[in-house]
């Protein structure tokens, strides 16, 4: 019986544990893969999109922008669901125009006047208008939990919403206020006023 030289059996034995490794990340691969998508029901069934949390009840349960504010749930759907009227990235860069297409600032900077963006519908098919920016930014009247403008607190620096025409939106400060799109505006998400 011959005996092999130690670098032949040096590479056997990395030959064999390198199968063996390819093995368990294979396994590994196969396991942590997603499963295929199901389709319920009939060929002509309605195909939606359906959305999963990773245990965030509210995620699965509703699509209410106002609740779960702080769970990933509600900033996904204020975000693809809901969108603002603006949007004031970090770093000192410019606010990026949304629904509100345009905006210019008069009286000493105590007013605001939006240009809202035409020709947005909502899923229903009905156009967004500047009712459902005012009754966006003025909710928190109709319950604490839909202040996101803060405009119902005790002390707002808000005096007035106002509609001024379809697709123009005037908000009256108290005082100057630099800061209000970015501190205020920005987190507001618009909703449809008809629902």
């Amino acid at each position: 019986m011959s005996r092999q030289p130690r670098s032949a059996r040096r590479l056997g034995l990395a030959a064999g544990s390198l199968a063996a490794v390819i093995a368990v990340v294979a396994l590994a691969v196969t396991a942590a893969a997603p499963a295929a998508p199901r389709i319920v029901g009939s060929a002509n069934a309605h195909q939606c999109l359906v959305m999963e949390g990773s245990g965030d009840a509210a995620f699965t349960k509703n699509f209410n922008p106002y609740t779960g504010t702080g769970l990933p749930s509600g900033q996904f759907v204020k975000g693809a669901i809901y969108e603002p009227l603006m949007v004031s990235p970090l770093g000192g860069k410019p606010t990026i125009p949304w629904l509100a297409q345009s905006w210019s600032w008069s009286n000493g900077n105590k007013t605001l006047t939006l240009n809202i963006a035409k020709g947005v519908k909502w899923s229903d098919g009905k156009p967004m208008t500047s009712a459902d920016v005012v009754y966006s930014i003025t909710a928190g009247k109709q319950n604490a939990v839909m202040d996101l403008s803060g405009y119902a607190r005790p002390g707002t620096n808000i005096a007035s919403v106002k509609a001024a025409g379809p697709y123009k939106v005037v908000i009256g400060l108290k005082t100057a206020d630099s800061q209000f799109i970015i501190s205020t505006l920005n987190g507001v998400i618009v909703v449809p006023h008809h629902i």
